[in-house]
């Protein structure tokens, strides 16, 4: 089974979608970008191949970043699936359907927020260099010559090259674009609701366990 969580950048899927691992263990969270990465760290076949689209400037198509998911798949017997960040395009969600019935698309929760709060997160999100904890600058008071992470106390926290706010704004468009239609594809099969993504994180993940 899988279950989708799809929403604009900065709307909270990867912090909703750990909240919901955590609650229900049995859930393995996905993430294609993670995916990628990690086979181009060990080298594989694919990972091989992904490196080199990548060091051509290209964007990995559809088919070979479906390979890496199903391959992936492939190894986790049982468990059920919460995809973070797939499919973005409708080709990649009929990708998807192409899977046999273990791994049937059986929710899609989209997560619904106004564009400003959405600028205000991305723009004031903060990554630890180290440890990948994410902060945002309204949490806490940054020292602006030291900037050290909370959680780890070893990393620096930087501001991702997307997160700046003149990327932010294409992020969006490129979202609008190619992921709407998405969210119109399982919604015309009935499997899509919308969760108001607006407010702190628990009483977000309050209503995604009431949607789902």
């Amino acid at each position: 089974m899988i279950i989708i969580l799809m929403g604009p950048p900065g709307a909270g899927k990867g912090t909703q979608g750990d909240l919901l691992v955590k609650k229900w263990p049995t859930f393995c969270k996905v993430s294609t970008g993670d995916l990628l990465r990690d086979q181009i760290k060990k080298e594989t076949e694919v990972g091989l191949k992904v490196k080199d689209v990548i060091a051509g400037g290209n964007l990995v198509d559809d088919d070979l970043l479906f390979e890496v998911l199903k391959n992936f798949l492939k190894e986790q017997g049982d468990k059920k699936i919460l995809l973070d960040g797939f499919p973005r395009t409708v080709n990649q969600a009929k990708l998807l359907d192409t899977l046999n019935n273990q791994y049937k698309v059986a929710k899609v929760v989209n997560l619904s927020i106004d564009t400003r709060v959405l600028v205000d997160r991305l723009s004031g999100r903060r990554i630890c260099s180290q440890c990948g904890a994410i902060f945002h600058v309204s949490n806490f008071i940054m020292n602006q010559e030291q900037e050290t992470c909370p959680a780890c106390l070893s990393g620096k926290l930087v501001q991702r090259p997307d997160d700046f706010p003149d990327r932010i704004k294409n992020r969006l468009e490129v979202y609008e674009n190619q992921t709407r239609p998405v969210i119109e594809y399982y919604k015309q099969r009935g499997i899509c609701s919308e969760v108001d993504a607006m407010g702190e994180k628990d009483q977000v993940f309050k209503r995604l366990i009431e949607t789902l």
